[in-house]
């Protein structure tokens, strides 16, 4: 399988016009959340907001029929700098970030899904980065200098051998141990496309592949009505392979925001458009992607 590709459509917003109200039948949902001292604010279908005794506030969003916490965010009384602790989840409760806020600026030690647990100094990484797998074996280790990958890193296979290490320079590697083989070098990867960029010139498969992509999803994603009358919006995040015969599977929404969005994404990411199959030496193979899809109303 090749690796996991992020799609880069951080521009696809689903846009809908709409008025929320304050709705005042929610007060008292999400109560337990809050700690002792705190005071509810306000309550709407799908987050909290309240009030510490120093003044400062807590932001809560929810997978509202799951009440699963999604994000926490501490602001100071302005309601809009972040100061102190932030905290985000997947839906079904995975924790893939937490760290520290001072005016507005990321500080102090950050976990960060995927890239590990390390410090920020100035609102970039700096020094050390370990990543660990669920068991605690360390899976990697590299040196930011200002955020990017600068001096020594160390990759570990599943025995905790080291199975590669080396030297980035300005976030580029500039030397390794490990090498590749002569046949790995001369396999060729090709990434999936769309069955209508099909007569597109190779090197324009997937610019032409993102593009159709982006126009299927505008032309048939609907704001959910639920959705619309509760104020929900964010950005959701879903993964789908693509297999070996060009078809969507294990479509996975990991932020849906709400199950109606959720729902109208698995719908609208099953009925895609055909594709010709990612290859890998010539041979099908299934290719993972993630895609970011930001519900806004206006």
């Amino acid at each position: 399988m090749i690796k996991n590709i992020v799609l880069s459509m951080v521009g696809l917003i689903i846009l809908q016009s709409c008025h929320v109200s304050k709705l005042s039948q929610f007060k008292g949902k999400y109560a337990e959340f809050m700690d002792a001292g705190e005071q509810e604010i306000s309550t709407e279908y799908h987050t909290l907001l309240s009030k510490k005794p120093d003044g400062s506030f807590i932001f809560r969003q929810f997978f509202p029929e799951t009440r699963q916490i999604t994000q926490k965010i501490s602001l100071s009384a302005d309601k809009k700098t972040k100061n102190g602790i932030y905290q985000e989840w997947f839906d079904d409760g995975t924790l893939i970030l937490q760290g520290y806020y001072k005016d507005d600026m990321r500080v102090g030690q950050w976990n960060v899904k995927d890239k590990g647990i390390g410090m920020y100094k100035n609102g970039a990484m700096e020094g050390e980065w370990q990543n660990k797998s669920d068991e605690g074996k360390l899976l990697s280790a590299y040196l930011y200098v200002n955020g990017i990958k600068d001096g020594p890193f160390m990759v570990y296979d599943s025995l905790g051998k080291i199975s590669n290490e080396g030297i980035y320079r300005s976030d580029t590697i500039f030397s390794q141990t490990k090498k590749l083989t002569e046949n790995t070098e001369n396999i060729k990867e090709e990434l999936p496309f769309l069955s209508s960029c099909l007569d597109a010139n190779i090197s324009e498969r997937k610019a032409c592949s993102e593009k159709a992509f982006l126009t299927y999803m505008y032309k048939n994603l609907r704001y959910p009505a639920i959705a619309r009358e509760y104020g929900v919006q964010g950005q959701t995040l879903v993964s789908f392979v693509i297999n070996k015969e060009g078809k969507p599977e294990q479509i996975l929404i990991k932020r849906g925001l709400c199950q109606a969005i959720q729902t109208e994404l698995v719908s609208l990411l099953t009925k895609m458009p055909p594709w010709e199959p990612g290859k890998q030496g010539g041979k099908p193979v299934k290719v993972v992607y993630t895609v970011p899809i930001v519900f806004k109303l206006e």
